[in-house]
C-alpha cells in the first residue's frame, strides 16, 4: 500500500473532523443541533478518532489489495493467453511436419519401388550375359529406356 497515499486520506478526513468540530459551536448559537452531532461529539473523543482512523485506514488497504488483486489476475490470465496461442502452433507445426513426413514416406516407397525394379531388370541383365551373344539394343531404345526410368523417379517425387 502506498503510504503517502494514506498519509493524504488520514490529513483530508481530519480536516474533515475538524471543520465539523468547528461548525458544531455555529450549530448550537443558531439553535439547531442535528441528531449526527452525538456522533461528531463522540469523535472529539481521542480513543474514538482514532479507531475511526484505524478502520478508515482498513478500508483504503482493503480497496488497494482489492485493486492488486484484480492486477494479478489480469496478468496471470494474459499469461494463459499467451500460452494457449503457443500451443496452438506448436500443433499447427506438428501437423505441417506431420504431412511432410507422409510425402517423405510415399516417395520412399516409390523410390524402394524403383530401386526393386532395376534390380530385378540388372540380374535379368546379368543372366543374359552368360547366354550366346545377341545384337544389342540401338541407342534410340536406350534413349527411350532413360527416359522412362527419369519420367517414373520426377513423378515419385514429392512437391511443395
Amino acid at each position: 500500500m502506498n503510504p503517502r497515499i494514506t498519509q493524504k486520506c488520514c490529513t483530508m478526513h481530519e480536516q474533515m473532523l475538524k471543520l465539523n468540530t468547528e461548525n458544531d459551536p455555529l450549530r448550537r448559537k443558531a439553535g439547531s443541533v442535528e441528531p449526527q452531532c452525538k456522533f461528531e461529539i463522540h469523535l472529539q473523543d481521542p480513543r474514538l478518532l482514532q479507531i475511526h482512523k484505524a478502520l478508515f485506514k482498513m478500508q483504503v488497504q482493503e480497496k488497494l489489495q482489492k485493486k492488486e488483486h484484480e492486477t494479478e489476475t489480469f496478468e496471470l490470465e494474459s499469461k494463459v493467453l499467451v500460452l494457449e496461442n503457443e500451443l496452438v502452433r506448436v500443433e499447427l507445426q506438428r501437423d505441417s511436419d506431420y504431412q511432410e513426413l507422409v510425402l517423405a514416406n510415399a516417395w520412399l516407397s516409390a523410390l524402394e519401388k524403383d530401386y526393386q525394379e532395376l534390380s530385378t531388370q540388372h540380374l535379368a541383365l546379368k543372366n543374359k550375359e552368360h547366354e550366346p551373344c545377341k545384337p544389342s539394343a540401338t541407342e534410340q531404345e536406350m534413349k527411350t529406356v532413360v527416359a522412362d526410368m527419369e519420367t517414373r523417379c520426377c513423378a515419385s517425387l514429392p512437391t511443395k
